[in-house]
């Protein structure tokens, strides 16, 4: 026996509560970065470090995104130069400024530049689109897609 077909509401209905679990996909990873930061955080050293150079982070992209390079030492004296993860343009940090470094006292080459926008603006961002994305998509699909549309028209309540 073939399925019904109950019609392109009932997709659309479809499509929208896939739509609706992407952006809680979204949500759930940019709450699991900010929990890997926290991990992060919870075992790291402060120190001072001076940003190098600045270095362009195009992944293979024709971007101007740049990215600090920084240099700084370990508790043990040790000096480590890290390219940072976090690009911008413009660029967030200037070279020879000094800066606050992070770092994981067990493996120095994993440091961050403490500052909010590499600590937190990628966990923030995936968890606030992803929220706002359900939300929106939750908010179309509560007014245009209403339930009762979806019933067959060959399913009646007998009387």
């Amino acid at each position: 026996m073939k399925p019904r077909d109950k019609g392109p509401l009932a997709r659309q209905f479809q499509i929208a509560n896939w739509l609706i679990g992407g952006g809680f996909v979204l949500t759930a990873f940019g709450l699991g970065l900010g929990v890997i930061h926290l991990v992060f955080l919870g075992h790291t050293e402060e120190t001072t470090g001076t940003v190098m150079r600045m270095t362009n982070r195009a992944w293979g992209q024709p971007n101007h995104a740049l990215a600090p390079e920084f240099r700084f030492q370990d508790q043990h004296g040790n000096t480590h130069t890290v390219l940072s993860e976090f690009a911008s343009d413009p660029p967030a940090f200037k070279v020879g400024e000094r800066v606050q470094v992070l770092y994981d006292p067990e493996n120095p080459a994993r440091a961050r530049i403490k500052s909010f926008a590499t600590l937190w603006l990628l966990p923030l961002g995936f968890t606030i689109f992803g929220l706002l994305f359900a939300a929106s998509v939750a908010w179309m699909k509560r007014g245009v897609l209403a339930p009762s549309e979806l019933v067959s028209p060959t399913s009646s309540v007998a009387s």
